[in-house]
């Protein structure tokens, strides 16, 4: 059984965003600080989550930006647009300084490749050709992440085929 729970507050401080995972279904809700719901993403919308919810739900700016069966998208006072059509990213993580988010697409290999999204422009670049999972700003310069491979015959990889 899987069962995953996140919250996370936005930049300003004025709302909290909520990512829940249950058997059956997976709910995001964004409130104000006082707990009143400002809005709600229930299963029909998301795609069965991710294993790390921080792929569901990370704050840029006023943007809440998440992942659901459309590709990448961005809650912003209401209202919901796309960002990355058909993107399924499994892994996220905002700058602190703001201004960039970056993120893991799964290969046909099941490695993560990195890249980065500017959220004020859409561009994104390619991180780097190394495979990783994990992600960290360490201040508002620096990104930390563990390398991925895949498992070799010697490795005790019982349920997956890559390993960081």
């Amino acid at each position: 059984m899987h069962y995953s729970f996140g919250l996370a507050f936005s930049p300003d401080g004025r709302y909290v965003s909520m990512v829940e995972d249950i058997p059956g279904g997976t709910d995001m809700q964004v409130r104000r600080l006082d707990g009143s719901l400002v809005t709600e993403i229930g299963s029909q919308s998301l795609d069965p989550a991710p294993k790390d919810f921080t792929t569901l739900g990370v704050w840029d700016g006023d943007g809440l930006y998440f992942r659901d069966s459309k590709g990448v998208e961005v809650w912003r006072n209401g209202s919901v647009t796309s960002v990355l059509a058909g993107v399924p990213w499994t892994a996220s993580a905002a700058s602190p300084a703001g201004g960039q988010i970056v993120f893991a697409v799964e290969g046909a290999d099941h490695l993560h490749r990195p890249s980065l999204l500017n959220p004020t422009t859409g561009r994104v670049i390619a991180l780097a050709a190394h495979p990783g999972v994990g992600f960290r700003y360490l201040g508002s310069r620096y990104l930390w992440y563990a390398g991925e491979r895949r498992c070799v015959a010697t490795d005790n990889c019982v349920f997956a085929t890559a390993m960081s």
